[in-house]
């Protein structure tokens, strides 16, 4: 989702909140928002996230800093989305290092998939004797 006009003002506001939240020096309205309405077109989330920061940095001076590509303690790598079993909260399922359950727990040993021949053996023999025979209905 792109950043538009009124999230370009709410980012401005966001960030000047965070200024004065963190006793940073302060940023200019004006400024403020003509950094972030630079940013109309770009992804939301990244945006937010680069706003924020470096709305939290004490050494950012101007909101021209929003633009600079350093961001401050900038999260390491994300994990997957879709976790392998192994990497999967045995709890909620989500990776480990995204999971919010308060006891989290790796699954040590992912079974294989079961093996369904002897159900499907016990399914195709029940399906032969509803059969009609070619003689007719035998309880006749």
């Amino acid at each position: 989702m792109p950043v538009t006009d009124q999230d370009a003002r709410a980012l401005a506001y966001l960030a000047i909140r965070l200024r004065v939240e963190t006793n940073a020096t302060t940023w200019d309205e004006a400024g403020t928002l003509a950094a972030t309405q630079q940013l109309v077109g770009r992804g939301l989330h990244p945006s937010i996230e680069r706003v924020a920061r470096h709305a939290a940095d004490p050494q950012a001076r101007t909101p021209a800093a929003i633009h600079r590509p350093f961001l401050p303690d900038a999260p390491g790598p994300e994990a997957p989305s879709n976790p392998k079993p192994h990497e999967a909260c045995t709890t909620c399922g989500r990776h480990i290092d995204r999971c919010i359950c308060e006891q989290p727990s790796r699954r040590k040993d992912h079974a294989p998939a079961p093996d369904l021949s002897a159900t499907r053996e016990r399914i195709r023999v029940a399906r032969e004797a509803r059969k009609p025979t070619p003689e007719g209905d035998p309880h006749e």
